[in-house]
């Protein structure tokens, strides 16, 4: 019966170890604003000089606000660029969106 038990604790680690880089958590975007709004929102893959910046369809983010983004493909680390209303854009770069994690904004 032992054996047996860590025959399958054995099988559930192997299949943990199996999943693809891509298995991502997502992560979550916070608005440290205190009087503008995010508006737009791009992804490009970090060190990929060509790869050109993607727009993700973002319902606006409010001041002290936050929003979970889920990412599919390969590549976890993004540089993630917000615009807010206030017309001000910035540049994150290398974060992973895959690790389930914040990126505080402002």
């Amino acid at each position: 019966m032992i054996a047996k038990s860590i025959a399958l604790a054995l099988a559930g680690l192997t299949a943990l170890a199996a999943l693809p880089a891509s298995a991502n958590q997502g992560f979550e975007l916070i608005n440290g604003n205190d009087t503008a709004t995010i508006v737009n929102l791009w992804y490009a893959q970090n060190g990929k000089p060509n790869d050109p910046w993607k727009s993700v369809d973002l319902t606006p983010i409010g001041p002290r606000a936050t929003s979970h983004f889920d990412f599919s493909g390969s590549a976890c680390y993004q540089d993630i660029k917000v615009r807010f209303d206030d017309d001000y854009e910035h540049v994150y770069a290398n974060v992973n969106v895959c690790k389930g994690g914040s990126l505080f904004a402002d």
